[in-house]
């Protein structure tokens, strides 16, 4: 595993993925929705240990299915 992965892909991935996971956690700390506050500051973490791409893009678009899906079952 490397050390830290400095490509442009890497990191407009992790700017991205945590730009969903400050919205969430913005959101969450708003509504008072802890899983929303939880998986916020797991989005804006997670890019710092997952160095591939399309991993950190899979992982993102999983945990942000799966929020959207609690927050259209109006959670």
């Amino acid at each position: 595993m490397p050390a830290f992965n400095l490509n442009p892909g890497s990191i407009i991935a992790s700017i991205f993925v945590s730009g969903f996971g400050f919205v969430f956690f913005k959101y969450g700390r708003k509504r008072n929705a802890p899983i929303f506050v939880i998986f916020g500051i797991a989005m804006m973490v997670y890019p710092y240990i997952i160095t591939d791409v399309y991993w950190m893009l899979g992982i993102g678009a999983a945990m942000t299915g799966f929020l959207m899906y609690l927050w259209k079952q109006s959670f």
